[in-house]
């Protein structure tokens, strides 16, 4: 019988979807910001630039899947950046595709579904009589 257990070095805790889920529900979160705002700069990102809106998606998710790691320690002040390796930066286009795919899936499902409303149903006004056949 074999077992197929793993230690914690070979399997962390943490996994690479709640990490991708969260990123991406922030960059939905920071693109409607921009589509909301009042800023004079960010005339050109509206909720009718789909192009635009698009690009912006592209971009957070190439920002994200390049595998930058980043920690702020307030008590020393340090910024600390990690994960600028060749093979990060290769890996970047699977990890961007897969970061746009969760930034369409939430868009999609909690606010492009949400501010369209359905279209009219028709409801005819009267209803012809029957005619008897004879």
């Amino acid at each position: 019988m074999m077992l197929l257990l793993q230690t914690a070095v070979e399997m962390p805790v943490t996994t690479e979807l709640p990490a991708l889920i969260s990123t991406s529900a922030l960059s939905v979160a920071i693109i409607q910001w921009m589509k909301n705002s009042a800023l004079p700069g960010l005339g050109f990102v509206n909720h009718n630039s789909a192009g635009v809106n698009r690009t912006l998606a592209w971009l957070a998710a190439i920002i994200s899947g390049v595998g930058i790691h980043y920690h702020y320690d307030p008590a020393l002040g340090a910024l600390t950046i990690t994960g600028l390796t060749t093979s990060a930066l290769l890996s970047t286009g699977l990890n961007s595709a897969k970061s746009y795919a969760f930034n369409w899936l939430i868009y999609n499902t909690t606010l492009k579904k949400a501010t369209q409303t359905p279209p009219p149903v028709a409801v005819p006004d009267k209803v012809a009589p029957e005619v008897p056949v004879h």
